[in-house]
């Protein structure tokens, strides 16, 4: 082909073009959607990740792990299938002295009833040991969290979670006042930063209140720990260190070390719950987006039809040889369907990848 043919085919089609303005734009616009909308929507599941990351960021620390009692399900040491295992502070204490824990924490839980003035709630109590704060991410708004001092002269000062303190105080600064746990009076030393939180258990920390662990036996029975907290010294050694400790817990409290359900050892949420939460909210996105985008379409459709087309050329004073645009319901479906499998696609890579994902290894490379 000559490059005078081609230049004169280059011509013919910007004349077209130009002659068809109206025609060509809606071209240009409905692939520039097709475009933004498919762009979108992986970006919005790229964004999971890093939501996922944030999450866990504001739950724990990097290596942190929760131990809480079990039951077992294997004979050991003469004692039967089925017994109730529960720790002590001894046994956390124990844990404490093994080679790979950087930092623990027991923890006592309790809904505890809370007033300030005319004001009153119930809320989770956490009783607790100054490392507990770093292990799970407890940052100061206002104030201070528990410290060591605390603990030792078993000083009855509270640490109030963020929303705590909103419900309770307002804009009235909390740090100083005085509010009663179960009737006995404590000192508000903290209030807690506003955070992330993916996972939790018991009740979210922003929900919560903080005392020192030795304060909590006067208000309830802490003869047994709700859970213990620890940290690894590196994420790296987080199943060497977990490895251990159930180790040092099966000797002390007479259970096989591979019965997995004699004690809990876990960080954050279930697969199958990260896995929900991630799938339902990018479906949820982009069904609403669909049918906003179904709307939006019999609009435009009503809206521009009918553009000038052959009529103007024939002399067509019926203009039937105009655009008018039909959109089919065939039409609708495909374009719906396409759309909807790249957003749900979108949503269900990342989601998987989340619930695949070791917590560990998310904090360690947040």
């Amino acid at each position: 082909m000559s490059r005078r043919v081609l230049r004169e085919i280059a011509r013919e089609a910007m004349t077209g073009l130009l002659r068809n303005r109206v025609r060509a734009g809606l071209s240009m616009l409905g692939i520039s959607w097709g475009i933004v909308s498919v762009v979108m929507l992986l970006a919005y599941g790229n964004g999971f990740d890093a939501a996922l990351l944030r999450g866990f960021a504001g739950a724990f620390g990097d290596g942190v792990s929760i131990v809480g009692g079990g039951q077992t399900s294997m004979q050991a040491g003469g004692e039967r299938a089925g017994r109730r295992v529960r720790l002590r502070l001894a046994d956390a204490e124990a844990v404490g002295q093994v080679p790979f824990v950087r930092q623990w924490s027991p923890e006592f839980t309790q809904m505890t009833p809370i007033v300030w003035a005319d004001k009153q709630s119930t809320y989770l109590a956490r009783g607790i040991a100054p490392a507990y704060g770093a292990m799970r991410s407890e940052r100061a708004a206002a104030g201070r969290f528990i410290d060591a001092e605390d603990v030792r002269l078993q000083r009855r000062v509270v640490f109030l979670g963020s929303e705590v303190a909103r419900k309770l105080f307002g804009n009235t600064p909390a740090v100083g006042q005085s509010v009663r746990l179960k009737g006995v009076r404590f000192e508000v030393v903290g209030v807690q930063r506003e955070k992330i939180q993916l996972s939790s258990y018991n009740s979210p920390d922003k929900e919560s209140v903080f005392i020192p662990y030795t304060t909590a036996g006067q208000l309830w029975n802490t003869e047994y720990l709700s859970f213990m907290v620890l940290q690894a010294i590196t994420p790296t050694l987080n199943a060497k260190t977990v490895a251990d400790v159930k180790s040092v817990l099966a000797a002390r409290l007479r259970f096989n070390p591979s019965d997995e359900r004699a004690v809990n050892i876990w960080l954050g949420a279930r697969r199958g719950a990260i896995l929900l939460q991630f799938l339902l909210e990018g479906l949820v996105t982009t069904f609403a987006g669909g049918a906003a985008g179904v709307v939006l379409s019999y609009v435009l459709v009503w809206v521009f039809s009918p553009r000038p087309f052959l009529s103007e050329l024939l002399d067509d004073a019926s203009h039937a040889a105009d655009i008018y645009m039909v959109l089919s319901l065939q039409l609708l479906g495909i374009c719906t369907a396409i759309l909807m499998f790249v957003g749900v696609v979108s949503s269900l890579v990342p989601a998987i990848r989340a619930a695949r994902m070791d917590p560990i290894e998310a904090l360690r490379y947040e």
